[in-house]
């Protein structure tokens, strides 16, 4: 069973600006794990701001591998949570957009300061 959706949706509800975290590698192969991509998703669905911390200096590289992300491609050890999952998003497409800007957000803002 999992209880993550709804802590999200308590979090949210206790306390709206939660943020809610998620640390990557610099690869970014955390975001194609199926269930990673369901906590995206709660965070999206309950309004709550989410930080995708990634430690690079390469920020072209990380922005080429962001162009790559494809919730189609989530992986699962289970494919039946995959596809349950990959069906509670609407729209893919946009979904993969909010993502690819979750990320690449911080790493702007940090280029932008030096």
């Amino acid at each position: 069973m999992n209880k993550f959706p709804d802590m999200l949706q308590i979090l949210s509800k206790m306390q709206p600006d939660y943020p809610h975290g998620i640390a990557c590698d610099v690869n970014l192969n955390l975001l194609g794990r199926i269930w990673v991509v369901a906590e995206v998703k709660e965070a999206f669905d309950t309004q709550l701001p989410l930080r995708v911390m990634v430690h690079t200096v390469d920020i072209q590289k990380l922005e080429r591998r962001t162009q790559d992300l494809k919730v189609e491609d989530a992986r699962a050890t289970v494919e039946e949570d995959r596809q349950l999952i990959l069906s509670s998003i609407q729209d893919t497409a946009l979904f993969d957009q909010k993502v690819r800007f979750a990320v690449m957000r911080p790493a702007y803002a940090l280029f932008l300061e030096n």
